[in-house]
This record gives C-alpha cells, sequence and structure tokens, in this order.
C-alpha cells in the first residue's frame, strides 16, 4: 500500500513557509522595538550673537540641555542664528540649556603644504570661556512656546 500523497504540492508548501517565516519576522521586530523612539518635543529658537555690540558671524552656537539632545546653529552676516536639534530649524528641545560656542572653520590647508606652513588662524572674536559646557556662563531657557529673540551678548578674548 502507498502512503496517503499530501494535497501540498512543493510550491504551495514553499510559499506558506515564506509566509510563517515573514510572520515571525515582523512579530519579532514589534517585539524588539525596531521602529524609531519617539522624539522629544522642541520649541522654535533663534537670536543674535554678539561681542561688544557688533555681530558674530560665522559662529556655531550650541545649546545643550540637562537631559536629551543638544541644538546648534551658525550665525550669519548680521550674528543671527536659528537652533536645529532633529531637523533643520526645528528649534530646541524646551528647557534650561548651557551655551558653548565654536569658530566655523573652512578653507585651512592640508597638514605638509607650504599653505600650511604660513597658515594662521583667525583670532577667536569671543573669550574662550564660551567654547567649553565646563566654563561656559552661558544659560537660557527655552520655554514650551518657543524664544526666537534670545540675545547672547559674550565678552571679546
Amino acid at each position: 500500500m502507498m502512503p496517503k500523497q499530501s494535497s501540498l504540492h512543493a510550491s504551495e508548501y514553499h510559499r506558506d513557509r515564506g509566509l510563517v517565516a515573514i510572520c515571525v519576522f515582523a512579530a519579532w521586530l514589534a517585539i524588539a522595538g525596531c521602529a524609531k523612539p519617539g522624539r522629544a518635543a522642541t520649541a522654535k529658537a533663534a537670536g543674535m550673537l554678539s561681542a561688544g555690540g557688533a555681530p558674530l558671524a560665522g559662529v556655531n552656537v550650541t545649546f545643550t540641555p540637562a537631559a536629551g539632545r543638544s541644538a546648534s546653529g551658525t550665525t550669519d552676516s548680521e550674528g543671527k542664528f536659528e537652533l536645529s536639534t532633529f531637523a533643520r530649524g526645528d528649534g530646541a528641545v524646551p528647557g534650561k540649556h548651557r551655551v558653548t560656542l565654536s569658530l566655523q572653520v573652512s578653507d585651512v590647508p592640508m597638514p605638509g603644504t607650504p599653505e600650511a606652513a604660513a597658515y594662521k588662524p583667525l583670532p577667536s572674536p569671543f573669550a574662550k570661556k564660551y567654547a567649553g559646557l565646563g566654563t561656559t556662563d552661558l544659560e537660557v531657557e527655552i520655554p514650551a512656546g518657543g524664544n526666537t529673540a534670545i540675545a547672547l551678548e559674550v565678552a571679546k578674548p
């Protein structure tokens, strides 16, 4: 007597196995939390940076909260900046922030070239204390409703 043959053909068997594998994988992704975590809420934040009453151009301005992601922006020729955290211009996470500054560096010659030997970086237009989180005394509160009129006046070197 011959064994009874299954009603499933080989192609149907492999298709059904593939569907089971896909379902198991999808369930694993859901349990493992593969999706991106929710982003923290941000509030519009922008302002102006100056030293001695003169606007500072080409300065990277970074707002660092006690917890969460930092926001940053670069000043334009009028010293104006707009902060971005997750997307361009989305602002900063509401709360208290320490503010640090750094110069936007461009056109630095390659080391070992004659240009590099003659290169002298421009002097900083602001005091060194603003470069580090441990030394800056700049603090700004970003309210949940945002602040687009932040005025940062810093000391010259």
